[in-house]
């Protein structure tokens, strides 16, 4: 595996760009409400953005903190941020 997201064209199936930079298997990934981004979990817990047009990642992650996503399948993100402790244990209380 190369740990990568390969885009493409849903019209010709052209190839558009691939997402190429996790260290581990990639799980999860979401859409921007836009469809201009896209947000990656892998196994060794990392969370890249990249261009959803043409696989460029996006080098800070903080300019994608208010980004609106269409779902929410990345257990690693913004929208959980706190979530995990420092042991990677995932710890959720609800009511």
């Amino acid at each position: 595996a190369d740990h990568a997201i390969y885009l493409y064209n849903v019209e010709d199936f052209a190839s558009k760009g691939k997402c190429k930079g996790h260290h581990g298997l990639l799980c999860n990934l979401d859409f921007s409400e836009d469809n201009q981004c896209i947000q990656s979990n892998c196994t060794a817990r990392e969370l890249m953005f990249w261009n959803a047009n043409t696989g460029e990642q996006y080098k800070k992650p903080s300019t994608m903190r208010d980004v609106d996503w269409v779902s929410t399948n990345c257990p690693v993100g913004y929208a959980v941020q706190g979530t995990w402790d420092a042991r990677g244990a995932l710890d959720i209380v609800t009511c």
